[in-house]
């Protein structure tokens, strides 16, 4: 896998899950904006993350509790092979409320 390649996988994502609406139960996410991460492979992406992640055949989307400087905080992530598609921006809320909130970055309150 060459540096062009890996631009045209990580292009095609982001273009089939861009706008795309994720459930978790009742809660929602409106992905409008994403960052791609080609873990295990520190040659394309010096930001690769290279622990021990399980290998997705199938896309899957976690969200995970992150702490910073004291400050907890939510990330959502679309895994789909060795990819981590890290949502940057959108909007969530409940299925049951009107309320939308708007997030930039990967931080989701």
């Amino acid at each position: 896998l060459n540096t062009e390649k890996a631009t045209e996988i990580a292009q095609e994502l982001i273009c089939r899950y861009l706008e795309a609406v994720v459930m978790f139960g009742r809660y929602w996410i409106l992905v409008t904006s994403l960052d791609c991460f080609f873990h295990s492979r520190k040659s394309l992406d010096d930001c690769a993350d290279l622990s021990s992640k399980e290998y997705q055949r199938k896309a899957k989307t976690v969200m995970r509790q992150k702490t910073m400087l004291g400050r907890t905080y939510m990330e959502a992530s679309m895994l789909i092979g060795n990819i981590e598609l890290l949502v940057t921006g959108g909007l969530h809320g409940q299925e049951v409320q009107p309320v939308k909130y708007a997030f930039l970055g990967s931080s989701i309150k």
